[in-house]
């Protein structure tokens, strides 16, 4: 799979804070992007075997991700300030290069995900059927920020850049047993890890670290 999105929009809004008292208000405009494209591979193969006198089914699979993220930051634009009870925005000219907010930095974050898994599900006996399973998954991160102009913009602020990187390898499992008690009525038990990667920078910088978790269950069921 590949997709490939991109948002260009441009907007205005008035802002009052130590602006001229009401009913004015200052009118400042706007400028967002979001440039975003993914591709995504996936392979599966299960089949049936037999051994021990007996059908039992297996299951391998692969997977590639990327995801790409592109968000240019722009500059506000003073346009001047209009009646806030009864705002007239005729006096701004869209076609005019000077009313473009000019971009000042960007955000940027690449993902490269593998995983690779397989499972086997054991008919044991007629009646106990078993799970196992195995997945292997490694992400990389890159997260970067940066503003070019900094100080033009507010006399406190001065240009930076920042940029974040980081791998994470993780070996998950899971197990389950199912007993069959009647036709209709079964005993199950299951193990399994968990895996999700985050996305984000820190205040020192460091990406933060993948939500891992175990989830046990056991019940009764019936139809």
């Amino acid at each position: 799979g590949w997709s490939k999105s991109e948002a260009d929009w441009r907007g205005i809004y008035i802002y009052n804070f130590f602006g001229p008292a009401a009913p004015n208000a200052y009118v400042y405009g706007s400028r967002e992007r979001n440039e975003l494209e993914t591709y995504d591979v996936e392979l599966d193969f299960g089949s049936d075997f037999e051994a021990f006198g007996r059908q039992h089914t297996f299951l391998v699979a692969a997977e590639y991700r990327t995801f790409s993220r592109d968000i240019p930051t722009y500059q506000y634009v003073y346009y001047g300030y209009v009646d806030i009870f009864a705002p007239d925005y005729s006096f701004i000219d869209f076609d005019d290069p000077a009313s473009i907010p000019p971009q000042d930095g960007y955000r940027r974050r690449d993902d490269t995900r593998l995983g690779l898994g397989a499972q086997v599900f054991f008919r044991a006996t007629d009646s106990l059927s078993l799970l196992a399973g195995l997945r292997w998954s490694q992400v990389d991160f890159t997260n970067e920020a940066a503003d070019t102009l900094g100080g033009e913009v507010d006399p406190g602020s001065a240009p930076f850049f920042v940029e974040s990187k980081d791998k994470f390898d993780e070996i998950t499992t899971r197990f389950g047993v199912v007993y069959s008690m009647t036709s209709n009525l079964n005993l199950f038990a299951s193990y399994s890890e968990g895996f999700v990667p985050q996305t984000g920078i820190r205040r020192d910088l460091t990406t933060i670290g993948p939500e891992t978790g175990v989830q046990l269950e056991g019940g009764v069921k019936g139809e």
